[in-house]
């Protein structure tokens, strides 16, 4: 049985949203998955006390949680971009000789920026042989080589749902190959 890890940030409003979103949409397409926010292996919010968040015993626990789903999974639908915060943007603005200094200011728009650990969890999932859904809701971007040609394809808001339809049926993975489009962005 198809299960699909939902890879992707989730430390701002809009990022939690947004994985929320395609947590829903597992649920509406009878998908079973592992959604590292939710910190439990059946979908659901987990009710007991965990550590102290940033403690070395909770990333330790997180680490092992989620490295075991990784392999339990048969799927990932990975987040490529890096949501901020409502009005802001991630810019280089300044730059010296020895160390470029970045800096959040008022712009618009999804980042094509991925998170590292979305971005080790594509490495895992790539390396254990099992297929990648990327996501974006970024209209035009700059992605990472690397990242885009270990998804089998990229899928923007409208093309999630056929690609989840089709890991739901457990299609054959050219026919899930041919149900998402490919990356039509720039590489760098």
């Amino acid at each position: 049985m198809p299960r699909v890890y939902i890879a992707g940030p989730f430390f701002n409003p809009r990022q939690v949203e947004l994985i929320s979103r395609i947590e829903v949409l597992c649920r509406q397409c009878n998908l079973e998955f592992f959604s590292p926010r939710l910190l439990s292996s059946d979908g659901t919010d987990i009710t007991q006390p965990v550590p102290k968040i940033g403690s070395a015993v909770m990333a330790q626990q997180v680490f092992e949680k989620d490295y075991a789903e990784l392999r339990r999974c048969t799927h990932m639908v990975a987040v490529l971009d890096y949501v901020l915060p409502a009005n802001q943007e991630l810019r280089l603005i300044a730059m010296s000789a020895d160390q470029p200094t970045l800096w959040l200011v008022p712009a618009s728009g999804p980042l094509s920026l991925p998170d590292s650990g979305t971005v080790w969890e594509m490495g895992v999932m790539y390396a254990l042989g099992k297929l990648i859904v990327g996501y974006t809701e970024a209209k035009h971007g700059n992605l990472n080589l690397m990242l885009t040609q270990s998804c089998i394809g990229v899928a923007n808001r409208e093309g999630l749902v056929p690609a989840l339809l089709a890991i739901a049926a457990s299609c054959d993975n050219d026919t899930l190959k041919r149900s998402l489009p490919q990356w039509q962005g720039s590489y760098r």
